[in-house]
């Protein structure tokens, strides 16, 4: 019996853009922050963001490990 490894991209990716999408303006912040903008993020995103699972970040965010924690600095 063979069994099938689940690709990564495939866990929870709806859930995790449903997420960032329910709260207004999230999804926008987060396309700010790439362009260095870190103002604007309101106290609803950002506990959104920082509830994210740990398998959301790598999905949404491939190969921008530091997203997560410039995320979390500027919620501080």
């Amino acid at each position: 019996m063979v069994m099938k490894k689940e690709h990564p991209q495939g866990l929870h990716l709806k859930e995790c853009i449903d997420s960032i999408k329910s709260v207004e303006g999230c999804f926008e912040t987060i396309g700010g922050i790439f362009k260095g903008h870190l103002g604007g993020i309101t106290h609803t995103c950002c506990k959104t963001l920082n509830g994210l699972s740990d398998n959301c970040w790598p999905t949404l965010f491939p190969g921008k490990l530091y997203l997560r924690i410039t995320i979390k600095l500027a919620c501080l």
